[in-house]
């Protein structure tokens, strides 16, 4: 971050990795509607076209640095300058979706977020929240942070719909894996 050739770098992060050495997700590209739609089912048509230009959560599988939309937030280092620029974490989310909307206005302001795959930093994803997926609080926080980000990044159109298609997502997982939780998830989501 200090050389001169990095000046356009505005945010780098490393392979993130839990405490026995697997692969967590490290960084992602900002969240859309292509990827919600395509979650239902359709990504098993185009899978690496999904992982690589859809999917708003990636797990590292390379050694090659290089730019992507966002960091995760448990590894963000950021350069000063640049949140002088551009602000700090939004107040407005509580949990979740804060790093991908604060590395949206890094790049709209030209800066690239970087990931350095060969530095590892082991993370206790979602250590707080009890750690399952399907945990209800977490839903809610997902949910609601969800559509602060497309409020603000798509319009209020775009956030009154996108939590409505990840509630079908549910509904579909709780079809196809006959788990009543994605029956829990799925209302949370449609009152959201």
């Amino acid at each position: 971050m200090e050389e001169d050739r990095h000046r356009q770098v505005g945010c780098c992060g490393a392979a993130l990795i839990d405490s026995d050495g697997h692969d967590q997700i490290s960084y992602g590209n900002f969240p859309s509607f292509r990827e919600a739609f395509s979650a239902l089912g359709f990504l098993k048509l185009y899978p690496n076209y999904y992982r690589t230009k859809l999917s708003s959560g990636v797990k590292n599988d390379s050694d090659k640095t290089r730019a992507v939309d966002y960091i995760c937030g448990a590894d963000m280092f950021l350069r000063k300058t640049v949140l002088e620029e551009t602000g700090c974490f939004d107040t407005d989310f509580f949990l979740y979706f804060e790093e991908v909307e604060l590395s949206r206005r890094i790049k709209k302001a030209g800066y690239l977020s970087v990931i350095l795959p060969k530095v590892k930093i082991i993370h206790y994803e979602s250590a707080s929240l009890g750690g399952s997926l399907l945990n209800n609080e977490k839903a809610k926080f997902l949910a609601k942070s969800r559509h602060i980000y497309f409020r603000k990044s798509q319009g209020v159109l775009s956030a009154m719909l996108i939590n409505k298609v990840y509630a079908l997502q549910a509904l579909v997982f709780l079809i196809v894996k006959k788990n009543l939780s994605y029956l829990k998830m799925a209302g949370i989501l449609f009152r959201s």
